[in-house]
């Protein structure tokens, strides 16, 4: 699981709608004819893998994502907010402002943004997508998949808590602030709790290989 992520609300605030084709976006990622992986997501995967592809910058990931045009792409990460609830946040489709034609210049120019989960009352809703968003993290110490789909029961509203050092059930983690997530399985996370994510996403990655 990516790491805390601060997803402040800004301007524009409200995102283009969809085609009549996608009534929402969980309509957009479900339709496999846009998939650009067409189900194939181990390539793109390991580019995010620190481990495997540690020379792979985060500036690069950033310029790749928001040039990317309105191909499906979408990621997942984490927010704990001061009440330490844990969220789940699927941000997806980021792209970057430019200046315009005209030269007359905003305080936009320059920034990214990204969709921020489904569409409400037919408004879609963006947040910032940092240049930097896709930086390593610190390695951290984390329970192992395997016992946290033996213990999803456990899971609260808060999360779990960390592992103690050399604990049997965890192990060390590198990874990213926000991680790439294969698009056919957006659908199903627009906007889910940690339990969800878990009981829907790894099993359904685990089967395909790809976790």
């Amino acid at each position: 699981m990516a790491n805390p992520l601060q997803l402040p609300l800004l301007p524009p605030g409200q995102g283009a709608l969809l085609g009549p084709r996608h009534r929402n976006f969980q309509a957009y990622y479900g339709d496999t004819t846009l998939d650009p992986c067409q189900g194939r997501y181990d390539r793109i995967m390991s580019r995010f893998d620190i481990n495997e592809n540690p020379g792979i910058s985060h500036v690069m990931l950033f310029e790749q994502a928001v040039g990317s045009g309105i191909l499906p792409q979408a990621y997942i990460c984490c927010s704990a907010p001061p009440q330490r609830t844990t969220w789940i946040h699927c941000i997806h489709l980021p792209s970057k402002i430019f200046l315009a034609l005209d030269g007359v210049a905003t305080q936009w120019d320059g920034q990214g943004f990204a969709f921020l989960g489904d569409v409400t009352q037919q408004v879609a809703t963006t947040v910032s997508f940092p240049s930097n968003v896709f930086r390593s993290m610190a390695i951290n110490r984390a329970p192992t998949s395997d016992h946290l789909i033996m213990n999803l029961d456990n899971i609260g509203p808060n999360g779990v808590a960390a592992p103690i050092a050399n604990d049997p059930n965890s192990e060390l983690v590198a990874t990213r602030q926000i991680m790439y997530l294969p698009a056919k399985y957006a659908a199903l996370l627009m906007n889910p709790s940690l339990k969800q994510t878990w009981e829907i996403l790894y099993p359904a990655m685990v089967d395909k290989g790809i976790w």
